[in-house]
């Protein structure tokens, strides 16, 4: 997940000051997003654990470092940053890696037609289940039918070679 992207890639510089940057009573996601946004600093959030929704962080800065504040938002949850090329990327330590993490699992081709996002979802998690488990002959199951009330469009996703 990548937020604050702007249409050109600038330089991060971690030991610039930041006059000003308040955030009370909010998450880590929160917090890394109000600073991403206010300070145009593209940041990727690479993991997601119950702690970084479920602790509020409340600081105040004035002039301090940008390597300052995204150390004290990120830390004391046990997450870390870094940065590549023109964005800052948030992980923590217990993030899954390699084929273990999700976020890392390519889908080549995936397209449902027009349905609910009810609908699609269950599509994609099937589809899902048989990236990851290749040579599992089927699943068996149901699930609650009816529409959820928001409709969704035409989908279709494809990872094109060069």
């Amino acid at each position: 997940m990548i937020y604050g992207q702007s249409r050109s890639a600038t330089t991060i510089s971690a030991p610039r000051r930041v006059s000003f940057f308040v955030v009370k009573q909010r998450n880590l996601i929160d917090a890394l997003l109000s600073f991403g946004g206010q300070e145009h600093i593209p940041i990727g959030i690479e993991y997601i654990d119950k702690a970084a929704f479920q602790q509020r962080i409340s600081v105040e800065f004035r002039g301090r470092t940008v390597k300052e504040i995204l150390d004290a938002i990120t830390h004391p949850v046990g997450y870390r940053w870094f940065i590549r090329g023109p964005v800052v990327l948030v992980t923590h330590d217990g993030a899954l890696v390699g084929k273990s993490n999700l976020l890392n699992t390519r889908i080549l081709q995936f397209r449902i037609g027009e349905t609910s996002m009810h609908e699609a979802s269950l599509a994609l998690s099937l589809h899902l289940y048989f990236v990851l488990n290749p040579n599992s002959g089927g699943i068996a199951g149901d699930s609650p039918g009816g529409q959820s009330g928001v409709p969704g469009r035409a989908v279709r996703f494809e990872e094109r070679h060069r």
